[in-house]
């Protein structure tokens, strides 16, 4: 096996994000979980949060004050825009931090979705970006 091939990632892709179609027009920048960016936010989440959610002991009001406050990085870390998303009448939803943050509270499904693309490898090695960049997740956004 090729170690660094296989498991080397682009450290600039996993701050800055790459972009990721979701279907129906909609697609997201997204940033690697974990990242410095992340982590120091996280950081500040309280101790007794962080603790709670790491032993899996999370219920009731401290389980939703994790999930307010970890959107919140989230929006700040991870999910760093977004391009096509709509209302359900069809009005436009324009990216902001407040806007996405609002998304991971309400939208679990959505907030999985996002974990899972900021926690999979593949989409911050730079081979697999580039390969990948005619379609979906190397494709970048005109200004």
């Amino acid at each position: 096996m090729k170690l660094r091939q296989e498991y080397a990632t682009n450290a600039n892709l996993e701050t800055e994000g790459v972009w990721h179609d979701l279907g129906d027009g909609g697609r997201v920048k997204v940033a690697r979980l974990g990242n410095q960016n992340w982590q120091r936010a996280y950081n500040k989440l309280p101790h007794g949060l962080r603790s709670a959610a790491s032993a899996g002991r999370l219920k009731g009001a401290q389980a939703d004050e994790f999930d307010k406050r970890n959107a919140r990085v989230l929006a700040e870390t991870v999910l760093l825009d977004w391009d096509g998303m709509e209302e359900v009448d069809g009005t436009p939803i324009p990216y902001s931090v407040e806007a996405a943050e609002q998304a991971l509270i309400e939208l679990k499904d959505f907030r999985v979705a996002i974990v899972q693309i900021a926690g999979d490898m593949a989409n911050f090695q730079a081979e697999e970006v580039a390969e990948k960049g005619k379609g979906s997740r190397g494709s970048s956004k005109s200004s």
